[in-house]
Order: C-alpha cells, then sequence, then structure tokens
C-alpha cells in the first residue's frame, strides 16, 4: 500500500500602501475609537514601520498613527473602514500622560 500525501501552502502578499500625511497632534490626543491600539518598541521611525506593517497586513486598514512622547513606550494605532475609522471630530485632546504620548502623526494609506 502507498500513501501520497499533498500539501499546498499558500502566501498570502500584503499590501503595500503609501501613507500621506494627514495631521500631527501636540496635547496629549487619541481617537476616541481604533482597531488596534499595539506597543511599537523603538524610535519613532520603528513604530512608524511596524504601524505601516500592521497596516499592509490588513486590507481594511485604512490608516495609522503612532502616539509618543512624555516618557511612554510608541504605540501603533490603525483604523479601518466603517467602525474604526477616525476623523478629526473623532480624537479627544488633553489626556493623561502618561499613559498617553504627548504627540500623535496621523496619516492615511493610499
Amino acid at each position: 500500500t502507498t500513501t501520497t500525501t499533498t500539501t499546498t501552502t499558500t502566501t498570502t502578499t500584503p499590501f503595500s500602501y503609501t501613507y500621506a500625511f494627514h495631521a500631527n497632534y501636540t496635547a496629549s490626543c487619541m481617537p476616541i475609537r481604533y482597531a488596534t491600539y499595539d506597543p511599537a518598541p523603538g524610535t519613532l521611525e520603528e513604530a512608524f514601520a511596524a504601524c505601516k506593517t500592521r497596516c499592509n497586513a490588513n486590507p481594511a486598514c485604512v490608516q495609522v498613527a503612532v502616539s509618543y512622547g512624555g516618557g511612554i513606550t510608541p504605540v501603533c494605532l490603525t483604523g479601518t473602514s466603517g467602525n474604526y475609522m477616525w476623523t478629526e471630530s473623532y480624537f479627544q485632546c488633553g489626556l493623561p500622560n502618561p499613559p498617553f504620548g504627548l504627540y500623535l502623526m496621523w496619516y492615511d494609506a493610499v
């Protein structure tokens, strides 16, 4: 008796968005809702790179933001189309630092 096993591997290539700067907040601001909120240790550039990687892996991702400064580890936030997408009216400012960063940079995935 001969048994043959076939294994199929599917590799999903992440999207490769480009990112357009949208806004910079300087008063401990955060969007009210977001799809993900993950620590992104390292420099600001490394945190932004981590955010882009997370967004590129999710076809519904339309926004990224990095919260940083004031002694916190940078944080990556992503926004997706629908309920977790933000606009200027979906930000609250004057939040305590820490745990929220003093600054936030927001980019749109295009």
